[in-house]
């Protein structure tokens, strides 16, 4: 993890300045459709939760204590691209440029709400299918800035290649603060492992702990703040535990899928977030070095999720003030804490929608140098839930 770079060199700008009037011409372009809800007036719905909802024409059914919204403004952000809902609160947008777009959806009743779609071209797209999930959220946030240097200098690494941070601690105690305190979330237990104590045994015991306790409707996100482990440097993509390196293919294998498989549970809702150096390397479909991409898929399973800091050759960056504190993981606070990161209104937040919020941010506060990874790009794996 590395401190930002805030100032871009005039040379660079001379550059994009330069590239900006390289790209006209026509364009690649799609639709999305949808259907707007709205509260009934009749309903029993708290007041929080009486606000307009979207949802996928298909698959969603009606929520429960809503009618569709006619007549709601729908609107391409950034465009004059927009259409009004019919008498069944369907709405159709075509000519849309292909890629990441965000709709905004109002009423004059109604505050705005929006949504994050991934727009193909030539094809008319639904916005994306909500989750509901019954279970809650189970929690283990490591963070490693201080090391058992006894244990790390036999396996070949110098004190040197792991410097000691101060932001992992801030992250981790942030995200517990946000995860803790905040009485609506629908949580299970939590568990920290900080600094000396975030060994690779306690990793696997916590996880057991953590494991015992879930049912099968629950969902597990496991949180890592520290140094990632360059593939190119060492020959195998890791993280950097307190007296040791822990790879994606351990991580994937011994402590995770076979705690589930000794609990005989099926929990298909996983997600590992990771803010360090190189995180997309934790689902780039590489192992190690020598192995074959296309036959070894690394941390890739279904129902599995990585949301990573930054791509497999990027470095991850943290705030050069006091506290430091992560960018990423600043922006992924904001997002639990304010409830914003929740765009489509459904009261679950999701790894996509984190996806969203955090990527453009982290890449705007390190222009450029760090951007936000997902895999797989439409997982739908749950968060945090907020119930009530």
């Amino acid at each position: 993890m590395k401190k930002s770079k805030w100032a871009l060199l005039a040379v660079l700008l001379g550059i994009m300045v330069a590239m900006s009037g390289c790209f006209g011409g026509s364009y690649a372009t799609g639709g999305v459709t949808g259907v707007v809800y709205a509260p009934k007036e009749d309903s029993d719905l708290h007041e929080a939760e009486r606000k307009l909802l979207v949802k996928d024409l298909v698959i969603d059914p009606p929520p429960e204590g809503y009618v569709p919204l006619a007549g709601a403004v729908v609107k391409v952000e950034g465009t004059g691209i927009s259409a009004r809902t019919d008498a069944k609160g369907r709405f159709t947008l075509t000519g849309v440029r292909v890629g990441p777009r965000t709709l905004v959806v109002w009423h004059d009743l109604y505050k705005p709400v929006r949504i994050n779609v991934t727009i193909i071209r030539d094809i008319i797209v639904s916005v994306p299918s909500s989750v509901k999930l019954q279970g809650k959220g189970f929690y283990l946030l490591i963070g490693v800035g201080d090391f058992d240097y006894e244990q790390w200098e036999p396996l070949g690494f110098s004190p040197k290649i792991l410097e000691p941070m101060a932001a992992p601690a801030m992250d981790v105690n942030l995200l517990r603060n946000i995860l803790e305190y905040d009485n609506a979330l629908a949580k299970g237990e939590i568990a920290i492992l900080l600094d000396t104590e975030a060994t690779y045994e306690r990793l696997r015991s916590s996880l057991e702990e953590l494991v015992e306790l879930m049912d099968e409707d629950d969902y597990l996100v496991v949180y890592f703040s520290g140094h990632g482990l360059s593939r190119d440097d060492f020959g195998y993509d890791a993280i950097a535990l307190a007296d040791g390196p822990i790879t994606d293919l351990e991580l994937r294998d011994w402590v995770i899928e076979d705690l589930f498989k000794k609990n005989h549970l099926e929990v298909n809702d996983v997600t590992l977030i990771l803010d360090t150096c190189y995180s997309g390397a934790f689902a780039d479909g590489v192992e190690t070095l020598y192995d074959d991409p296309v036959s070894t898929k690394a941390f890739r399973k279904p129902g599995y999720t990585v949301l990573a800091s930054s791509r497999s050759y990027e470095e991850s960056w943290y705030f050069k003030t006091y506290p430091e504190l992560s960018i990423f993981t600043n922006y992924l606070a904001d997002a639990l804490e304010t409830g914003r990161g929740d765009l489509n209104g459904d009261r679950l937040i999701t790894a996509r929608e984190l996806y969203n919020y955090v990527g453009s941010r982290t890449q705007q506060a390190t222009n450029g140098n760090q951007n936000v990874y997902l895999w797989p790009s439409y997982s739908n794996n749950v968060i945090t839930t907020y119930p009530y």
